[in-house]
C-alpha cells in the first residue's frame, strides 16, 4: 500500500506541472526581442512642419561675341502638412518607414510662391518607442506658381533623427530644372532656368500629431 501511495503521488506531481506548462508556454527569442524594442505608436500619423532651403537659378545669354552665364542661390521657407508610417518592421530595432508631404511657401528673392509633393522611404533605427534614427531616399517635384517654366524636381537622401513627437531632417539634393525661358536678345538668346546640381542644404522640423494617429 505504501509503494501504491507513493507511485500515485508522483503521478500527481507530474501532472500539475504538465499543467503549469501548458498554460504558460515558453515565449520565443523574437517575441521576446519585439517585446523589449517597446510599442511603435501609431502606425500612421498626420505632420506639420516647416522647410527651409534653397535652389539655384541658371541665367545664360549667348551672343555671336560669347556666351554670359549667372547662377543665383534662392532661398524659400515653406509650411508643410504629411503623413508619417511605417511599411514594416525589418527586424526587432530596425523599420521601415516611409513619410509624404505637401508644401506651399515663399522663394525670397523673386517672390515667387512654391507648392511641392515630396515622398521618402527609408529604413530607421528604432531602439526604443520614443527614439528613431533613419538614412533613406527622397523625391519631390516643386512647382512656381508665378513662373511654371521655374518648376524643378529633386532626389535626396534625408537624415532624420525622431525624439517622441519631434523630427528634424537634414537633407542633401540634387535639382534638375523642368523647364526654361528663352527670347531673343542682340542677335542671340537669352535662357534662364533652374540649374542642376547640388543644394547641400535643407533642414525640415516636423512634429507628428501621435493622437490623430491609426
Amino acid at each position: 500500500m505504501r509503494g501504491r501511495a507513493t507511485w500515485a503521488m508522483l503521478l500527481l506531481g507530474l501532472t500539475a506541472a504538465t499543467g503549469v506548462n501548458a498554460q504558460e508556454p515558453a515565449q520565443e527569442p523574437a517575441e521576446r526581442d519585439v517585446a523589449q524594442a517597446g510599442s511603435p505608436g501609431p502606425l500612421r500619423a498626420p505632420t506639420v512642419g516647416v522647410s527651409i532651403g534653397y535652389a539655384r537659378d541658371h541665367l545664360s545669354v549667348d551672343l555671336p561675341s560669347g556666351t554670359l552665364e549667372e547662377t543665383n542661390a534662392l532661398w524659400h521657407t515653406r509650411a508643410t502638412l504629411g503623413l508619417g508610417y511605417d511599411v514594416t518592421r525589418l527586424s526587432p530595432a530596425f523599420v521601415l518607414a516611409g513619410h509624404s508631404e505637401l508644401g506651399f511657401g515663399l522663394s525670397y528673392e523673386p517672390g515667387d510662391w512654391l507648392v511641392h509633393t515630396r515622398h521618402t522611404l527609408q529604413p530607421q533605427w528604432a531602439p526604443n518607442d520614443t527614439f528613431r534614427l533613419g538614412l533613406g531616399l527622397a523625391v519631390a517635384a516643386h512647382v512656381n506658381t508665378g513662373r511654371l517654366s521655374h518648376s524643378y524636381a529633386d532626389v535626396g537622401l534625408p537624415l532624420t533623427a525622431r525624439l517622441a513627437f519631434v523630427e528634424l531632417v537634414y537633407t542633401p539634393l540634387l535639382t534638375m530644372p523642368l523647364g526654361r525661358d528663352t527670347e531673343p536678345v542682340f542677335g542671340g538668346e537669352r535662357s534662364e532656368r533652374m540649374a542642376v546640381g547640388i543644394v547641400p542644404v535643407q533642414l525640415d522640423l516636423r512634429f507628428r500629431i501621435d493622437p490623430l494617429g491609426w
